[in-house]
């Protein structure tokens, strides 16, 4: 088994500094940060499930699922992102 290592910030976690940013200076995007805090709990979730499940018994069908599972719920991690990238750009050119 891996061992979990305690991740040293040296700042602020990244998260945390987001949440500070947005509140300061770009209130309008918000909602979109509950939202992406939300795709990184389900995530969260699901890994932390999967992670700790014994896949040796399991069919290549199961595995593939569970993998397609964590592809989506990355993808839209990735999605909301961007999109908070594009909301930003747009604030700071208006």
């Amino acid at each position: 088994a891996t061992s979990i290592k305690e991740k040293k910030f040296q700042e602020f976690p990244p998260l945390l500094e987001l949440e500070m940013l947005i509140k300061l200076y770009f209130s309008t995007l918000d909602p979109d940060r509950l939202v992406l805090m939300e795709y990184i709990t389900n995530f969260g979730v699901k890994y932390l499930e999967f992670r700790f499940k014994d896949y040796q018994n399991e069919s290549l069908e199961k595995r593939q699922i569970d993998s397609g599972i964590l592809m989506s719920l990355s993808s839209k991690i990735d999605s909301q992102v961007k999109l908070m990238q594009a909301s930003l750009v747009s604030h700071v050119k208006a």
